[in-house]
């Protein structure tokens, strides 16, 4: 074991690290084979990030470390200094933004202030002061997982939760932070509710149709007809399996009213739909109609009176004849041509062509999830739905392929997306390890994570609060019943996540983004309010109990208006 403790950052800094390692005569070779591994005791090396290893050098537990004079220049208050640059690693601090029109800019025009997101505060707050611009500048950190690992906390000192949640930090921090568009979102809704139509079809215009005039934002009926009998024969009976099996399911999630009896009155607790609905179909991806069919068919078994549909148009003004097909099949009662943050400020404050409804539900970007949480209150909502995740527990004696196919699927929804394998089985995230290395590229973003038993492996699950686990094996599908935290749990090597996006009959409309903790999945519960109705036939016991209680809280015309029925003779 070497004597002397080196931090080394993982990332750009890596590989040229351990080539100077190398030449210094220290073996690197296991370093370079194991990226799940983080500490390498007989090589005396432990990797990190590169903003942890001031960190952990002040702290004594690494001896040195190397790390860029970025990091080096965010820790004035730290006993640290350079003993030497190295010369390699060189790089370029630049101010980034989404593609397309200027954001930083806009936001400095409108608010005189910009919003900056880095891991790089001093420095960057240095720039913007140099540079006479006003910035907001909003510290990004990294993971805490090595801290119990290495001694920085003492392992035992940590409650095995606060461990736990550690680690899942790490996990979570996987995925990159979205951006923040809290303020232009706030625009848009503002616009569209001043401006009415003609602020949603220039928003239309501008975001949807690529410049050419929107086609009217309603759907005609003749319409939809045409596009469900249009549906390939095969998509249509698939659609059609779909809306059975939803439904079916959906049906298990109504509640009973129920009415609780006492002496002398008695209190019911009633459901009721609500008025109207909208369901939010994505478009910019792909097509969805399976979607059109999860949060259409939950509406219509809750007893929904008016259920509307609206997807964003492509660049012809129309909305797919996909989904048009699916509406006509689900018996959506109208569908609008319109998508994006300014879709939901009309679904909630109304246009003169567009109804405002009652509860909004539906996955969507950024956007429309931002505007969803703003207006939330105005309506309700089923939940700020973020990118897809799957989290897979499997034991070791399972197919990989399979695994690893499920796997592959889900990151088929693209960037912000997390697949996670966990198992304690090393042969088996090798395997996946392989397979997945040779999959396609989709920008999500995958993981492998061995722990000592399946044990552990739920407790993560469990933290992780994942949108989609699978339990596969033998050991693994013992869990099932404390399994808990999800929006949809699969059990078994058969019971693939993609059948639940389709055809089970269990909704895909489901909490993500570790939201499964509280959330729950799309159910005619969505559209249906919950209330009671109270029947008292003799008040005097209750109002001689119930009018002390409101004077203690200062209301003494509540005790009154409970005295004013006590009657003589009781």
């Amino acid at each position: 074991m070497s004597e002397l403790r080196i931090a080394v950052p993982r990332g750009a800094l890596f590989a040229d690290t351990l080539d100077l390692l190398d030449r210094l005569g220290l073996r690197t070779s296991e370093v370079r084979a194991n990226d799940r591994k983080l500490l390498f005791d007989e090589e005396g090396i432990v990797t990190m990030r590169p903003s942890d290893v001031p960190t952990y050098v002040e702290a004594g537990v690494a001896d040195i470390g190397v790390t860029g004079k970025d990091v080096l220049m965010e820790q004035s208050e730290r006993e640290l200094y350079e003993l030497v640059d190295l010369g390699y690693g060189r790089c370029r601090m630049v101010l980034a933004t989404v593609a397309g029109p200027d954001r930083a800019a806009e936001a400095l025009r409108r608010l005189g202030v910009m919003r900056i997101a880095t891991k790089y505060p001093r420095v960057a707050a240095r720039y913007f002061l140099q540079t006479g611009r006003q910035a907001e500048i909003v510290e990004v950190k990294g993971s805490v997982e090595l801290a119990p690992v290495l001694g920085l906390v003492a392992a035992d000192q940590l409650h095995p939760r606060l461990q736990q949640l550690a680690r899942l930090a790490a996990l979570r921090a996987l995925v990159p932070a979205p951006e923040s568009v809290d303020s232009v979102v706030a625009d848009i809704i503002a616009a569209v509710r001043s401006g009415g139509d003609e602020a949603l079809n220039e928003y239309i215009r501008a975001l949807d149709t690529q410049g050419a005039d929107p086609l009217p934002l309603r759907v005609g009926d003749q319409e939809l007809e045409t596009a469900s009998a249009e549906l390939d024969p095969l998509v249509r009976d698939g659609l059609k399996a779909t809306i059975e099996n939803v439904g079916r399911v959906a049906e298990l999630s109504l509640d009973e009213d129920r009415t609780a009896r006492f002496g002398s009155h008695r209190v019911a607790v009633l459901s009721a739909p609500v008025d109207s609905a909208a369901v939010y179909v994505p478009g910019g991806r792909a097509p969805y109609p399976s979607t059109v069919v999860m949060g259409v068919v939950a509406a219509r078994v809750a007893g929904v009176r008016e259920i509307v549909v609206c997807s964003p148009p492509g660049g012809d003004g129309d909305v797919s004849q996909l989904v048009l097909g699916a509406c006509g099949l689900t018996g959506a009662s109208v569908v609008y041509r319109m998508g994006g943050a300014q879709a939901i400020a009309a679904l909630a404050y109304g246009t003169e062509s567009v109804a405002a409804v009652d509860v909004i539900v539906g996955p969507g970007n950024l956007y429309v999830q931002e505007a969803k949480r703003q207006v939330s209150g105005r309506v309700g909502i089923d939940g700020f739905a973020g990118p897809s995740d799957l989290v897979v527990v499997a034991d070791g004696d399972v197919e990989p392929e399979l695994v690893a196919l499920d796997l592959l699927a889900q990151a088929e929804h693209g960037p912000g997306t997390l697949v996670l394998a966990i198992s304690s089985s090393s042969s088996l995230l090798d395997a996946l390890d392989s397979i997945l290395n040779g999959g396609p590229e989709t920008g999500a973003v995958s993981g492998l994570v061995e722990v000592s038993d399946l044990e552990q492996a739920l407790g993560l699950a469990q933290a992780l609060a994942p949108e989609h686990l699978e339990l596969v094996g033998a050991g693994s599908e013992q869990l099932a019943s404390r399994a808990t935290h999800a929006g949809c749990v699969f059990v078994g090597a058969n019971a693939a996540t993609a059948f639940g996006d389709y055809i089970a009959g269990s909704n895909h409309i489901l909490p993500t983004n570790g939201a499964a903790r509280f959330a729950s999945v799309l159910s005619p519960a969505n559209f249906r309010r919950r209330y009671t109705e109270v029947a008292i036939e003799d008040p005097a016991a209750l109002a001689r109990t119930g009018a002390p209680l409101a004077r203690a809280e200062g209301f003494e015309l509540h005790a009154r208006s409970m005295e004013a029925r006590i009657r003589e003779n009781h």
